[in-house]
């Protein structure tokens, strides 16, 4: 998915759904932030873990679903589009609390609606909780153009562990495992700030 997909399944969903807010995540929510990078999509060696859905929330579970009914997988978008929209709520991504501070806003120009993508390490971190093969892929290939330490990993390790208890054994694994795998390099970065 491009950021001109990434932009029309947004539109769509404003469209349908007459939402002020859309909230993107998951893998496609990099889209923007590539950009910002003049890339136009995320370099990955397995293209397995490359999708061709958009995750998005519009904060209502009813207009999440008719999202999904409409422009979903299977739907008639998809079908003329080959990509499509996952309308889902955020129960699901494990994401730092305070990560709306440092999201990018887009605004759709006609409706003023705002489209909120978080930062590329918060999304980083979510696909890492969850912690399958494809999410570790993702995270060292988004490591390789957003730099992150391994000590700014711990700290946001520590963040989501105290955020989401539930979630706090899976958090200590899948972050130490992913900062074992991989080479750091010691890196000029613009870490974001963490509400510590």
């Amino acid at each position: 998915m491009n950021y001109d997909n990434f932009l029309h399944v947004c539109r769509a969903v404003i469209e349908i759904t007459k939402a002020r807010e859309v909230i993107v995540f998951g893998f496609n929510a990099i889209t923007p932030w590539l950009k910002d990078k003049g890339m136009n999509e995320l370099p990955v060696v397995d293209e397995s873990v490359v999708s061709r859905e958009l995750d998005v929330t519009v904060g209502n579970e009813k207009l999440d679903t008719l999202i999904d009914a409409a422009l979903g997988e299977g739907s008639m978008f998809d079908k003329t589009y080959h990509y499509y929209a996952h309308g889902t709520g955020l129960e699901g991504c494990i994401i730092p609390k305070d990560w709306r501070k440092r999201s990018n806003k887009i605004t759709h120009k006609e409706t003023g609606a705002v489209i909120l993508v978080p930062h590329p390490y918060d999304i980083l971190v979510s696909k890492l909780v969850a912690g399958r093969e494809k999410d570790f892929e993702f995270a060292k290939a988004v490591t390789k153009i957003f730099p992150a330490s391994p000590e700014y990993l711990e700290t946001v390790k520590k963040q989501l562990q105290r955020e989401y208890p539930d979630y706090a054994e899976k958090a200590e694994i899948n972050i130490e495992r992913f900062i074992k795998r991989n080479v750091w390099v010691k890196l000029e970065v613009n870490e974001p700030k963490l509400e510590l």
